[in-house]
């Protein structure tokens, strides 16, 4: 993980992205993941794992295209907003109809989401992922629509993804918006 974390701090330095709208928190300790894990009752990936030792989220700065990476104490709050909207029948009539394996439930209790816009989109580690699908796969998920689409069969896969994508010049920073974007050209 922290080449990955390495490779991305560098495309924001070399592109020069001030400090003020790039900001990673520092890590948490194993006693914080535990404790996140006990009241999630979720395990979290080795990947995921290791990424919050080194960053405690991305301080509410947009470091992906889908939004900021959530320190871990409001990983455990989304979840919570979430499963207990899913526990008083909230999304009893919600239906979802993602692309890939990822079951048909608007709401998981077993998804783990990891970045917000603060709109309630989130990107998740699905650890219950549909017949086909892998434990620790990365979906994207929309407040008004539940589950999108399969993005990655792993946390490091997707966070490759993003540091390869980044180097290979595919996004670019929004000065005006503080964000990046995937280019359009």
């Amino acid at each position: 993980m922290q080449d990955l974390w390495a490779r991305i701090i560098a495309w924001f330095i070399n592109n020069k992205v001030p400090p003020h709208a790039f900001a990673l928190a520092p890590g948490v300790t194993e006693q914080d993941i535990r404790r996140a894990e006990v009241q999630m009752q979720l395990d979290f990936p080795p990947d995921l794992r290791a990424s919050y030792l080194l960053h405690n989220g991305s301080k509410e700065r947009w470091i992906f295209q889908q939004g900021f990476l959530l320190a871990l104490d409001d990983v455990v709050d989304a979840h919570f907003f979430k499963s207990d909207a899913l526990r008083t029948g909230a999304f009893e009539n919600c239906r979802a109809n993602p692309k890939g394996a990822i079951k048909r439930e608007f709401w998981n209790a077993r998804w783990i989401p990891i970045t917000d816009n603060g709109t309630g989109d989130h990107i998740c580690v699905d650890m219950d992922p549909a017949n086909g699908g892998n434990k620790g796969q990365i979906i994207a998920t929309n407040h008004e629509t539940g589950p999108i689409a399969v993005l990655a069969d792993s946390f490091r896969e997707w966070l490759t993804t993003f540091a390869t994508d980044l180097e290979l010049g595919k996004y670019q920073y929004d000065e005006k918006s503080f964000v990046i974007r995937k280019r359009c050209d």
